[in-house]
């Protein structure tokens, strides 16, 4: 996928909150100290300092002829700090700004611990929550993060939840004992794409308040329909989403309490972490007036292939994001969620999945899955270039596509299952081409079943569209996606731009590079000019791999014939990658949690 936020490039400054405490001065992304990855871009000052900047500057004026002209200055730069308050007050409702991890406050960088294992307990005598070290057999969750990253290029969390508690219980236990795991990750992750979107010194007030508008919008609306449709397995399990998050920030926050009744969820809160495809959509439907998706840019690539003699089904998927968005985390969630709110409900089939995905995040978001009901789920996006359909995009009636998608994996047996309950309140927004792979209809070395092996969905605004193409695959030997609509004849980009100079672009190839396109060359849209963008990983998984839930993976750009990526010696060293390896050359490993 491409990202809607953008980190900010060395020499520029940002904060986390709108203004400096009285007593230190200070604008800072946080009370951490700054890094080698901050490197320009903190602007700090030592406690007293406005005072003795003020002495400095005005000190000299007023003992000159121009008195009168210096004190109107000093009053005009006192107005526009004030101004610069009410603003900055104004838009603490607005940003995403986000508190130092609890461990760290006072402590310098946050700095993840190489492994961590942390269980939630519920008191039966006065209800209370708490967080304990250790996996705890009575737990109503646990989750463990090892953070292999500068070995792999990965961490990986595994999270389990209790199915002796109630489903609501066990979905809020899973947000809270996934952010006690991985507060520092989450932290750094936000820092290096979030901090600044429609936050302090860099924002559309416009466009924050109508983005604003159209969450609270639609989570309200969300709300209404699941108390009045209590009995649904659809609403259900979009409540046990919501309620996960809710989890993720409360447990980040350090207010852990479970929430009886109605409850509400920061529009731009954690939210956005979740909510970054979406954004590349709303971003325009709501009239932002720059976008951050690069024009003409790519997103994925995904590939299904039948090996000969139909010997094994291979599925494999490659992420296009933003090089800043490489603090990657490979989940294993395991739930004990049922179809529906009922106690008689069975348990829902795609309790049990692995993805891959980045800190604070619930859903994978590149997407790749691979589910305990014998699915695989990937797509890769085609966009939508039609300003008639944004009409579409409404914030009642609809639910964001990140959500649809988890509850899609959750409940859905097969490809037409899935496709049934994805495309129910299409929001319009992250429009992608989906393919839902079914391991259980398909037989090693056997004919083609005909149908559901391969089932394929895209959305634009206003339309889903859905097909077999299981003859296809079978006749073809794969199938491909390339962030375009299907077609029916032969359609080979190759990685040569006429119109660029030079001609060869590494936009263009099926795991992009486009750190290496020249700075000084000519380009006829953004998209092929040199950014930190491209492909940052590989996924694969077989017949065998599926069904033990494991898969292959590589992190990082691609670097077989090419330089490996260094943050150090690539252009773009100043923009933030916290908790980032410098050199991304890494192998492939098997992922496997036996």
């Amino acid at each position: 996928m491409a990202p809607p936020f953008t980190s900010r490039p060395q020499g520029t400054a940002h904060s986390e909150r709108l203004g400096p405490s009285p007593a230190a001065c200070r604008i800072q992304p946080s009370p951490a100290r700054p890094g080698p990855a901050l490197r320009g871009g903190v602007l700090s000052r030592e406690p007293g300092c406005g005072a003795q900047l003020r002495a400095v500057m005005v000190a000299p004026l007023y003992g000159s002829p121009g008195g009168r002209l210096a004190r109107a200055v000093t009053r005009a730069l006192a107005l526009a700090l004030v101004l610069a308050l009410l603003v900055g007050l104004f838009l603490s409702g607005l940003t995403g700004a986000i508190p130092t991890p609890r461990g760290q406050r006072g402590r310098g960088m946050p700095v993840p611990p190489a492994s961590r294992c942390r269980s939630l307990l519920l008191d039966p005598e006065t209800g209370q929550l708490s967080l304990v070290d250790g996996r705890h057999p009575d737990a109503v969750a646990w989750a463990n993060l090892t953070n292999a990253i500068r070995e792999t290029g990965w961490a990986f969390l595994e999270l389990h939840t209790n199915g002796r508690f109630n489903d609501s219980l066990q979905a809020y236990a899973a947000g809270v004992v996934e952010a006690a795991v991985s507060e520092e990750l989450i932290y750094m992750y936000w820092m290096n794409t979030v901090v600044n979107y429609c936050g302090p010194f860099e924002y559309e007030v416009g466009y924050c308040e109508r983005l604003k508008n159209f969450l609270e919008a639609n989570l309200e609306w969300m709300q209404k329909e699941m108390e009045l449709n209590n009995g649904s397995a659809y609403w259900h399990q979009v409540r046990l989403t919501l309620l996960q998050l809710k989890g993720l920030e409360d447990s980040y926050e350090g207010s852990v309490a479970f929430p009886t009744g109605k409850f509400t969820i920061k529009p731009l809160g954690f939210l956005l972490l979740q909510i970054s495809g979406d954004l590349e959509d709303l971003e325009v439907a709501l009239n932002k007036s720059k976008t951050n998706h690069a024009m003409g840019s790519g997103s994925c690539s995904a590939l299904i292939k039948l090996l000969p003699g139909q010997s094994d089904l291979l599925v494999a998927h490659n992420t296009w994001h933003s090089y800043q968005y490489m603090l990657r985390v490979m989940k294993k969630y395991w739930f004990q969620f049922r179809e529906g709110p009922q106690a008689e409900s069975a348990r829902a089939p795609g309790n049990k999945v692995i993805f891959s995905s980045y800190p604070g995040t619930i859903f994978s978001c590149d997407d790749f899955y691979i589910l305990g009901s014998g699915l695989v789920t990937l797509e890769t996006t085609i966009g939508n270039r039609n300003p008639a359909l944004w009409k579409y995009v409404q914030p009642k009636g609809c639910v964001l596509e990140w959500m649809r998608n988890v509850v899609a994996n959750r409940l859905a047996l097969d490809g037409d299952s899935w496709a049934d309950i994805f495309k129910r309140f299409n929001s319009g927004t992250y429009n992608n081409q989906w393919m839902i792979v079914d391991y259980k209809a398909f037989v090693p070395g056997g004919p083609s079943p005909g149908r559901r092996v391969l089932t394929v969905l895209e959305q634009i605004p206003g339309m889903v569209v859905v097909a077999d193409r299981t003859s296809e695959l079978y006749q073809k030997t794969y199938w491909a996606s390339y962030n375009i609509p299907y077609n029916d004849f032969l359609h080979d980009p190759l990685s040569l731009c006429k119109a660029c100079t030079p001609k060869p672009n590494g936009e263009n190839a099926i795991s992009a590079r486009s750190d290496l396109n020249p700075a000084n060359g000519s380009y006829p849209f953004q998209a092929l000019h040199q950014r930190s963008h491209g492909g940052i990983d590989v996924k694969v998984t077989s017949t065998a791999l599926a069904k033990a839930l494991r898969l292959l993976a590589v992190s990082g750009p691609t670097w077989d014939q090419l330089p490996p990526f260094q943050w150090s010696t690539s252009p773009f060293s100043g923009m933030l990658h916290m908790g980032q390896p410098d050199l991304w050359k890494f192998s492939p490993i098997e992922v496997s949690w036996d």
